[in-house]
């Protein structure tokens, strides 16, 4: 008798054989239905690196024509069929044999008859491909998400909303803070809007409805806070429940913000360790909702700040004195130096909030210009205005900028990056 290979054995009716290789999931598609065929004709064993989903639709594929399969690394409980919950089979030992050392009687099924064509063998299994596929890509991977990747400059802008400012009526740039956040997405020219303010609210059916006011729109983030009054304790059991349900029935929520994490929130006692817990309550499916922290350039210096930036999905970058702006360019510089996988917002201010004062046109116009050209370098993912102060000539200037620049295509990103453009480095650096 002709020696087996020393290999973990796959018991299959009444053959026995030992692990053959078989291509892995990344190698043509052909050769690896051309192996399941061999698979279940007898001629090969499954790998054990094929997708779990595949090997089990395989399996029960293979029980309807030769039998249950049992692989002795699994170790079934005696009596259960994986193919056929609920019917019974006869116990195997780890070699395969009965108790008595005799092959195990058939269970069900009969020899595959050689004059089954492999058309009807490669069609059945092209179909357990397909459906093993998508299971996969269900249950292992982040769902992917409904809008294409940002084409032209209008795809990357968002604008800051509060509900709890919103008056009702109709709203113009002159009345901007108090409308809802559709309008003022509105007023602006933005796709997208991030819901802020006070935050996801406790009330379920409050939180809801006001993701459905804004469900016109693109793409969606809602600003979080910790379980109850915001914190500390920085707990975010409950809250992330919340943003998990309102994922499953609205998929534009694309992230969740913390807004003043570099200032108040460290201030607070907020720690690199609570980003893990949120991250931690958005597992699978979930992951596509990514975690925003607002990091000021001032706060760049912060001792341990790069701590929380590491545990961040996004970084929302703001500038707080409108006097500053020229150095944004060097600010994302810095994050892109330190952190070069990480996606940058460019959050921009109609507002001097640092030296409480309207923005200075030309400030305004400066801003502006550089999120443009690191936009057409890929050097940004977003442009986010904010305001919650009336300043009418701001907001309709910065309205009829996003007019006129809105429709500008993007440059296309290299094959080996999907998400951003990396700067060289600086000569002598």
């Amino acid at each position: 008798m002709k020696r087996q290979r020393t290999l973990t054995p796959l018991s299959v009716g009444r053959l026995r054989v030992p692990r053959a290789s078989l291509p892995a999931s990344s190698a043509p598609f052909g050769q690896t239905v051309s192996g399941w065929v061999a698979w279940v004709r007898g001629e090969k064993s499954l790998p054990p690196n094929e997708p779990r989903v595949n090997r089990d639709a395989c399996i029960c594929l293979h029980a309807a024509f030769r039998g249950p399969v049992v692989r002795s690394t699994d170790k079934p409980a005696p009596g259960v069929d994986p193919c056929h919950p609920g019917e019974t089979r006869n116990p195997l030992t780890e070699n395969g044999t009965s108790a008595g050392g005799n092959p195990p009687p058939r269970h069900r099924g009969t020899d595959l008859p050689p004059s089954i064509p492999s058309t009807l063998l490669i069609g059945m299994l092209v179909v357990v491909h397909l459906a093993g596929a998508a299971k996969a890509g269900q249950t292992d991977k982040p769902r992917k998400e409904p809008w294409p990747e940002p084409q032209t400059v209008r795809d990357l802008i968002w604008v800051w909303g509060n509900p709890e400012m919103t008056k009702p009526g109709k709203h113009s740039p002159a009345t901007f803070a108090q409308a809802s956040p559709a309008q003022r997405a509105r007023i602006l020219g933005a796709p997208n809007i991030i819901m802020a303010g006070q935050g996801l609210p406790n009330d379920d059916q409050l939180a809801d409805r006001l993701t459905r006011d804004v469900l016109g729109l693109k793409r969606v983030a809602w600003e979080i806070a910790a379980d109850g009054k915001g914190g500390p304790p920085f707990v975010y059991t409950k809250r992330m429940a919340q943003v998990r349900k309102l994922a499953d029935t609205y998929p534009k929520i694309q992230a969740v913000v913390l807004d003043d994490m570099s200032t108040v929130g460290v201030d607070k006692g907020f720690k690199p360790e609570h980003i893990r817990h949120i991250r931690e309550l958005l597992p699978g499916q979930y992951r596509r909702v990514k975690i925003w922290g607002v990091v000021y350039t001032m706060s760049l210096s912060r001792p341990g700040i790069n701590d929380y930036i590491k545990e961040l999905d996004v970084i929302l970058l703001c500038e707080w004195h409108a006097k500053n702006v020229a150095d944004l360019e060097k600010h994302v510089a810095h994050c892109e130096r330190l952190f070069p996988d990480k996606p940058i917002i460019l959050g921009l201010y109609l507002y001097d909030y640092g030296d409480g004062r309207r923005i200075p046109r030309d400030l305004l116009e400066k801003q502006c210009q550089i999120a443009l050209g690191l936009a057409h370098a890929r050097r940004i993912q977003g442009i986010e205005f904010t305001t919650i102060d009336n300043d009418p000539q701001a907001v309709a200037w910065t309205a009829d900028w996003i007019r006129k620049v809105g429709d500008q295509r993007l440059a296309s990103a290299p094959k080996a990056e999907t998400d951003r453009i990396r700067p060289r480095k600086p000569a002598g650096s």
